[in-house]
């Protein structure tokens, strides 16, 4: 099977099955145990429902968001010329691969743009219940370090960087062989550009919360999904700029073009790293201290909650 046609298929049916495992309600609970896992918090009784039906929406979303870029690719490469199922002259692995990583990179970022519109739907639902607010507005860097927002512009400047030296190094005849090169950034600024414009947005436009727990699961959520938009330009950066210069069909690169490509993939290593280790970020700076109750704590809680003339009495 052509490596290409093979994550189309792979990629088509991953994201149907994980579709359609949304509507099962256990993995629905599974889901929202794993992301408190991950964050560090515990999901309260009380908000189960809720939290398990935003967190099935969120990846209901998101894989919808990944199909349709799975579409979007296929019918962008037809257009290009590029035939899905045909075999590839060996000449031509090394645009085959940018070709691949092309369409992950844009399968990821829709994928975070899914994302994203789940958390602005859910901030525009409205019921009577009391709410509870902040008094101050976080910003953007309350969930994403700005070091890691500022190394992905930069990550883009180096790929960038690399894919124009090689360019003007090239016969007139070869530098449209580098046209995947030039889509993988090209996906990339379109992510980063997207990251910072919808990032903004699913932070100001934070949901209404009927008590703390639900406030904080909902900064939870906004951070995930900050995440997911910034990680996906930079999986299409990754092999964007090294692409360009270690190509077979290319030789005698410059190491003036080796060079940025080089430090983009080291630093795409090295952000990747602080981003796994960066998931609670928001937990440190909006709510520090905050740690998982115990079983004991949260059934109290769960009492007051249902009776609170009675807890006060006590």
């Amino acid at each position: 099977m052509h490596m290409l046609e093979f994550v189309f298929l792979w990629g088509a049916v991953v994201f149907a099955v994980a579709l359609a495992l949304t509507l099962i309600p256990d993995h629905r609970a599974w889901l929202a145990r794993r992301l408190g896992t991950r964050v560090g918090l515990g999901v309260p009784a009380d908000l189960a429902a809720s939290v398990e039906a935003r967190v099935a929406l969120r990846s209901r979303a998101a894989c919808v968001g990944a199909l349709l870029a799975l579409a979007v690719s296929l019918a962008g490469l037809s257009l290009a010329g590029v035939s899905i199922g045909s075999a590839t002259p060996r000449t031509d692995d090394g645009l085959t691969v940018v070709q691949m990583y092309a369409v992950l990179g844009a399968v990821s970022i829709g994928y975070s743009w899914g994302a994203a519109w789940a958390s602005l739907r859910s901030a525009s639902a409205r019921d009577d219940r009391p709410r509870v607010a902040r008094l101050t507005a976080p910003g953007v860097s309350a969930f994403v370090r700005p070091g890691l927002r500022i190394g992905a512009w930069a990550l883009l400047v180096l790929a960038a960087s690399a894919v124009a030296i090689v360019a003007l190094g090239e016969r007139p005849d070869q530098v449209a062989s580098l046209a995947p090169c030039v889509a993988l950034v090209g996906v990339a600024l379109a992510g980063l550009v997207a990251s910072e414009v919808l990032g903004r947005r699913v932070v100001r436009r934070g949901r209404p919360a009927v008590d703390t727990d639900e406030l904080v699961w909902d900064d939870a959520l906004r951070s995930e999904t900050l995440r997911d938009l910034l990680v996906g330009p930079l999986q299409s950066l990754a092999l964007g700029g090294a692409y360009a210069v270690i190509r077979p069909d290319l030789s005698g690169v410059s190491a003036f073009a080796l060079f940025p490509a080089l430090i983009g993939a080291a630093g795409f290593v090295l952000l990747s790293f602080v981003f796994r280790a960066d998931r609670r970020r928001f937990l440190d700076e909006l709510w520090p201290g905050a740690r998982r109750r115990t079983p004991d704590e949260e059934a109290r809680r769960i009492a007051a909650a249902a009776d609170p003339a009675g807890a006060t009495a006590r």
